[in-house]
């Protein structure tokens, strides 16, 4: 105002400052908004970087237990396999006083076997997530001969003795297919790590509990 030639020209003057004054502020306020959007996309870029990776860290970890679960199902398939042979070949030229124990030992091994092809189906049906336990009473003993039948062939090879002691009439509630896979397990890595003498699978109950005891 104190420079203007005239009033004129200062009110002109004044009204050219209050406007730029006024785009000058929508401007920063614009670029204050991209820029808040800019970091809020930076943000969400590296949240969803972060759950990109962990999602295929998990897929990666679910296809290396896939994978070591198709190896484990593969060996154990073999040791049934092999007590199948060996059977037959017993069966060949056993005496007929023995043919029906053998026999019986034959379809407890093919049961075995059919009991691990279940558990590849199962993996499938995880894997879909259809797979649900199915809990009844289940009858122990068959189980357990079962794993019997499916790894004293390897523990033959091994010089090693397998014993099994279930009572008949002892059952647990629980997913029969399941638990099989579980005995399984825990009897392939006894097994395994048993270098001389015996690997025993003893079940007992006790106040309404089944215990299974691998030693």
């Amino acid at each position: 105002w104190f420079l203007a030639e005239s009033r004129d020209a200062a009110w002109g003057l004044t009204a050219i400052m209050v406007v730029a004054g006024l785009i000058l502020i929508r401007f920063s306020l614009r670029l204050s908004e991209l820029f808040e959007e800019s970091i809020l996309i930076r943000h969400e870029k590296g949240r969803l970087v972060f759950q990109l990776e962990r999602a295929l860290a998990e897929t990666e970890s679910a296809q290396r237990t896939r994978l070591r679960f198709l190896a484990a199902a593969s060996h154990d398939l073999l040791q049934p396999v092999h007590a199948l042979m060996l059977l037959s070949g017993l069966l060949q030229t056993a005496s007929p006083e023995r043919q029906p124990e053998l026999g019986a030992r034959i379809r407890m091994t093919a049961e075995s076997v059919e009991a691990m092809f279940r558990g590849i189906l199962e993996l499938a049906r995880m894997d879909a997530g259809t797979l649900h336990a199915q809990r009844r009473v289940v009858a122990l003993a068959p189980i357990c001969h079962a794993v019997q039948a499916a790894y004293e062939a390897r523990c033959h090879d091994r010089d090693l003795k397998l014993n099994v002691a279930c009572p008949d009439n002892l059952a647990a509630w629980g997913d029969p297919a399941l638990l099989d896979r579980v005995l399984r397990n825990l009897v392939d890595n006894a097994v395994k790590f048993t270098q001389t003498g015996s690997v025993a699978v003893t079940c007992s109950a006790h106040d309404h509990q089944v215990n299974i005891l691998i030693t």
